[in-house]
């Protein structure tokens, strides 16, 4: 009579060893590392709160020009206008050091529009990388028709053998060295609106356990 129930035993013995096998099979799936979702880097990119988060490129000391915030916007109510240019590299920029990584692929928007009487009727405007000292990289182009939103869209990848320590990005018309002889070429006034750079932040870092609560996982009593 006694024999069916120790059947009956071993088979909850069983289903418990399964139902470990299954639990010991979740936590082993669950330390897979987890991919970093996309996000966009740029904060305040559509400049609804005024010019927060960005200023003139400072690249160099002859970088200069004034930002100020314009409604005259491509979506929503605010835009960046840059005025009193005094190289092509004067233009907004945002630092996203510590935010871009080597090695990754991003996705770039942005809106631009000129208006000067005497500018061209089309211009070529660049999304430029400044990754410190003399280092810069033309990240996405766009050619704008004179009075009208151009719109930058674009991937680019940053080598992995880049150093991101600093990495910051600007707008800017094509480099001259001698950019005055022609400001209504060269230093146009322009408006900026709606920046996007897309992709994977760099993941966080671990936070190490202190010394007193390792210490205290590690105690018994006795």
């Amino acid at each position: 009579m006694e024999q069916p129930q120790r059947r009956a035993t071993r088979g909850r013995v069983a289903a418990i060893a399964s139902v470990g096998v299954l639990l010991a099979a979740g936590i082993v799936a669950g330390a897979a590392p987890v991919q970093a979702a996309e996000t966009d880097l740029v904060v305040n990119g559509g400049f609804e709160q005024g010019t927060a988060n960005w200023f003139v490129n400072n690249g160099n000391a002859s970088d200069s020009a004034a930002l100020s915030v314009t409604s005259d916007a491509y979506s929503g109510s605010s835009a960046a206008l840059v005025t009193n240019r005094t190289t092509t590299g004067s233009g907004p920029m945002q630092d996203l050091s510590g935010k871009v990584q080597a090695g990754q692929t991003y996705v770039l928007t942005a809106r631009i529009k000129y208006e000067n009487p005497s500018g061209p009727a089309t211009k070529q405007f660049f999304a430029t990388m400044h990754y410190g000292a003399a280092t810069y990289t033309n990240l996405v182009s766009v050619t704008a028709t004179k009075g009208q939103w151009a719109q930058f869209n674009g991937t680019f990848t940053i080598p992995a053998e880049q150093n991101v320590s600093t990495a910051r990005l600007f707008f800017e018309t094509p480099w001259t060295s001698t950019p005055s002889t022609d400001p209504d070429l060269h230093l146009m006034d322009f408006t900026l609106d709606d920046v996007s750079v897309v992709g994977a932040a760099p993941p966080a870092a671990r936070r190490r356990p202190s010394r007193s609560s390792a210490s205290c996982r590690g105690s018994t009593t006795r």
